[in-house]
Parts: C-alpha cells; sequence; structure tokens
C-alpha cells in the first residue's frame, strides 16, 4: 500500500500465509523482506474491521483480535461503549459505537479516542467515525448510499 505523508512515503506489501500461520511483509522502497508469525486469527487492519461489525456488541463488553500491522503484531481490545441514536447526513440511525485500543503512534501520537459509530442491526453499517490527531480531530459522516 503505498502512502504518503508530505515528506514521508511508504510503500509496503503484506502477504498473509494463513496455511504456514506467517505473513510476508514487503517494504518496496527499503527492498526489505520479514517473514513474520501469526497467531491463529490474525487479521489486517481491513478484514479486523470486517470481522468486528460481525461480532455480537454490547455496551461494557469488549472483543479481542490479533492484528498485524506493519512487521508487528498486536492484541488489540475493542470496547463497545454505549448505543447512541446519532443523526448524519444520510439519515438517523440507532448506534452502537466501539473503541478500537490502538496504540497510539505516528499521527496518532500521544492521542488515544478513535471511535465508530455503527449501525445497531445485523448490517453494522459504520455512519460515523471521528478520532484525535496532533493538530485535532478527523470526524467522517456516511453522507449517502442505498442501504
Amino acid at each position: 500500500m503505498l502512502f504518503k505523508e508530505g515528506r514521508h512515503v511508504r510503500d509496503r506489501e503484506i502477504s498473509f500465509n494463513p496455511a504456514e500461520r506467517s505473513a510476508l511483509f514487503h517494504d518496496k522502497i527499503k527492498n526489505e523482506f520479514v517473514t513474520i508469525r501469526l497467531e491463529p486469527g490474525t487479521f489486517d487492519i481491513y478484514s479486523s474491521f470486517y470481522f468486528i461489525r460481525h461480532q455480537p456488541l454490547e455496551p461494557g463488553k469488549s472483543v479481542y483480535i490479533n492484528l498485524l500491522d506493519s512487521k508487528k503484531l498486536h492484541r488489540i481490545e475493542i470496547r463497545a461503549l454505549r448505543r447512541e441514536r446519532v443523526k448524519v447526513p444520510a439519515g438517523e440511525f440507532n448506534t452502537i459505537v466501539i473503541e478500537p485500543m490502538v496504540r497510539p503512534e505516528g499521527v496518532f501520537e500521544g492521542k488515544r479516542g478513535a471511535y465508530i459509530w455503527l449501525t445497531d442491526d445485523d448490517r453494522r453499517i459504520p455512519v460515523k467515525a471521528q478520532t484525535k490527531v496532533t493538530v485535532g480531530s478527523v470526524t467522517a459522516v456516511l453522507t449517502e448510499g442505498n442501504y
């Protein structure tokens, strides 16, 4: 995945091999290859979000997942915080608010508090996300869709 932020450029790829419980990390800029041993049920950042959306989420309870981010394997807690009704440009929704307990690094350094509002139904559509960053905060909202 090519990532550019100011002068910082990263181009990395991770290939999962579930049969061997390993992943191959490739830094395309440094031409570095690293094999990482995986725990069962390890996800990348994108598949972890899909997985979490399909778990039973109840306020006050947590779900734990193994997450491979770059070359590091983390055990991440996803807290289900509360149910909340939110209004966004796409409409008004009953939601469940979750907080992934990620390590604050890079642009998130020194900050905590990424929150995601998922519809409180079987679809678990993300309708709002908010996080703090060095220069303030970022909020994303669902503006439209066919659901």
